[in-house]
């Protein structure tokens, strides 16, 4: 949340990042259109510089790869391997070459195959793959392998075919095939790790290291391999040692076993063994509250790294490392910026202990803004420092005015005792600041700024204009009067180049219900944002502004088949409020409640019975409604429970909502009891 606040106050300050990825894209392409070799290969190192974001490219990079310049043709490759899925156009492409003369392009193709993943799967491709992966040509087999596990992670039969193609690559004397069997090997999971532990019995220390590595990517997964990698940890090898510590904390399980072994480590002749223990001892969280004195004593060591990643692992461990804060605090006077970041962090996770040390270091210059920022994080927790952060408005550097700002607004109404500081720097003459203090008193719901907010409307900055727009939106109840002159600032930067301004200004217009119906067509236009955080809050804002608009109903249609999960649900619950009229909806929503997700279930069949409230979809939806009631979103879980009520009594609802009477959320309970009132 501190770097969303921070990011929204960086860009009301100076607004000096620009959006040109479009810009960029369009430059790429002309550039591989060119009949440039030069400008054709800076092209395709711009497509995969960018990833994802060159994915419009996608059919100038084809074409390129059709050309007679290997060099160009391996750059256009490697290019719709890191844009990912949204290159799935180029397969047909990728299958060419795999059948191809040039070993690179071979190479090169398996790899991207693999990066465009399950939207690659058919037969063509796995035919092609599997053909290679028969070769006795390692270099090849190891990549195809990996790319055929990468288009059907969960199919057994594969699984069995690749197994040994990937064992024999992690005993391969090149580098780079042991490379791509371990990814393989790790993506694969479970089903693997009885084949790697018998390569990993090799008196090979490479090899060991190899077979590590593999369990390692394997997660939770490797956990039948603990006590033999805990064996390991015993070699004479330091390399061994070393890639057996960090396989255990990738792992992450087993604590009562792996702790101890890897506290032993902390006393390691080699210090990249003692670095990677430490770096896994913190994987294992506050479980790993027994290695603390071990811990401790690597954060006051004289060697920066294993500070710093010591240092990382108490933050991890928690509360339960209280008694490192005296070290952690010493450690922020290391000359390493990473050491003092690490242990400013740690000592915010820790909690009150570590609060403490962070308010009275935001007087010490040199720390002062790292510790403003580690407050900021823990939000209404860090109150106590409001005093000490209202004074670093009044500092000379613009980066600790605006982390101590930042930092007032994460806290929220317990900050409020700084609204005076914050309106002094809204009145002053000093441009650096005057935005980001107007966005703070909206988050602090400052409802005596109303007047200078008022005033700012008419500023001549910009960015004072759109952050006093936003914060009286949010001041809600005395903004109203001033609609004519919010609403417009609002939707003129619902065009925002940046996204995080464009989501901000559509959940502020959200705010205003059917007052802010002028902004509607922007609205529409924003859910189709090429973000999609942004096309979340435009469907959700539409929503709540116009549910029955018919433009509402087509955009909403349209987002049900997004990719991205926010928009797709945001979609649903627009559709639903749309209520009885949305019909047409109907089909796409049953085939939601398909889905493997249990809250795009559960939020589908919420829409449909808002739609079409027939006795067969109320009973599918009390299940679906009841399973969904684990997400962590409170609003949802209340949103949810009130439905529940409104289908009517049941015995299965009943007993959920009853539950939910102990919910850690105080409107998740009212809604609760609310619905369990409503049952006869």
């Amino acid at each position: 949340m501190r770097q969303i606040l921070l990011t929204m106050c960086v860009i009301l300050v100076s607004c000096t990042a620009t959006w040109a990825a479009d810009r960029r894209v369009s430059e790429i392409i002309d550039g591989l259109d060119s009949k440039s070799p030069k400008r054709q290969m800076q092209a395709a190192a711009t497509a995969v510089e960018l990833g994802p974001l060159a994915r419009d490219a996608v059919p100038a990079l084809i074409r390129a790869t059709q050309g007679a310049d290997l060099a160009l043709q391996h750059e256009a490759i490697i290019a719709l391997g890191r844009i990912g899925p949204d290159a799935a156009a180029a397969l047909p492409r990728l299958i060419e070459l795999l059948n191809g003369d040039s070993v690179i392009l071979k190479y090169s193709a398996c790899q991207s195959i693999r990066s465009v993943g399950s939207r690659s799967n058919n037969r063509r491709a796995l035919g092609a793959l599997r053909r290679l992966a028969s070769s006795r040509k390692p270099l090849i087999a190891v990549p195809a392998a990996w790319a055929m596990v990468s288009i059907r992670p969960d199919d057994p039969k594969i699984t069995k075919f690749v197994v040994p193609v990937l064992v024999d690559g992690l005993q391969h004397a090149s580098s780079h095939v042991a490379a791509d069997a371990v990814g393989a090997l790790g993506q694969i999971g479970g089903a693997a790790v009885p084949a790697v532990l018998q390569v990993m019995k090799s008196e090979n220390s490479q090899v060991q290291c190899r077979c590590c590595d593999a369990l390692a990517g394997m997660g939770l997964d490797g956990e039948p391999a603990v006590e033999p990698l805990i064996d390991l940890t015993q070699s004479d090898a330091g390399g061994t040692c070393r890639h057996a510590a960090r396989a255990l904390g990738m792992i992450g399980c087993r604590p009562k076993q792996s702790v101890p072994a890897l506290a032993r480590l902390l006393g390691h002749s080699d210090i990249s063994v003692r670095i990677n223990a430490a770096e896994a001892l913190g994987a294992f969280a506050s479980a790993a509250a027994s290695a603390v004195p071990e811990l401790t004593a690597a954060v006051s060591s004289k060697d920066s790294h294993l500070k710093r990643v010591a240092a990382r692992a108490l933050g991890e461990i928690g509360p339960a490392a209280a008694a490192a804060v005296p070290a952690l605090d010493k450690a922020l006077d290391a000359s390493q910026g990473g050491v003092v970041l690490n242990a400013i962090e740690a000592l915010g996770e820790i909690g009150v202990p570590g609060i403490k040390v962070l308010i009275k270091r935001l007087s010490d210059p040199n720390v002062a803004i790292l510790a403003a920022g580690e407050l900021s994080d823990l939000g209404a927790v860090a109150a106590p420092a409001v005093p000490a952060l209202t004074r670093m408005l009044e500092a000379e550097d613009q980066t600790a005015r605006i982390e101590a700002t930042v930092a007032l607004a994460n806290i929220g109404p317990a900050a409020r005792t700084a609204v005076p500081g914050l309106l002094k720097r809204l009145r002053s003459t000093d441009e650096s600041g005057r935005g980001a203090a107007a966005y703070a008193l909206g988050k602090l719901g400052a409802k005596s700024a109303v007047a200078d907010l008022k005033q700012a409307l008419k500023d001549k900055d910009q960015r004072v204009r759109m952050a006093s727009a936003y914060a009286l939106t949010m001041l809600d109840s005395e903004h109203r009067g001033d609609l004519r002159n919010v609403l417009p600032v609002l939707i003129d930067n619902l065009g925002h180049e940046m996204p995080l301004v464009r989501r901000e200004m559509a959940e502020a217009v959200a705010l205003l219900g059917d007052d802010a119906l002028q902004a509607v067509p922007a609205l529409v236009d924003r859910a189709a944002d090429k973000d999609p955080t942004v096309r979340a809050s435009a469907l959700h804002a539409l929503s709540q502004i116009a549910p029955a608009d018919r433009r509402v109903l087509a955009v909403a249609l349209t987002g049900l088949t997004d990719d991205t999960n926010s928009v797709r649900r945001t979609a649903a619950y627009a559709l639903g409020r749309h209520g009885t009229a949305a019909q047409s909806a109907v089909p796409a929503l049953k085939q939601m409640l398909r889905h493997p997700d249990p809250f795009d279930r559960a939020v589908a069949a919420w829409a449909l019975i808002k739609i079409a409230p027939r006795p067969d979809f109320k009973k599918q939806a009390i299940g679906l409604l009841i399973e969904a009631l684990r997400i962590e979103n409170p609003r949802a879980r209340a949103e949810l429970a009130t439905t529940l009520g409104q289908l009517g009594a049941d015995p299965r609802s009943r007993k959920a909502l009853q539950q939910l009477r102990a919910d850690p959320d105080a409107a998740v309970r009212e809604a609760a009891e609310a619905a369990l009132k409503s049952f006869p």
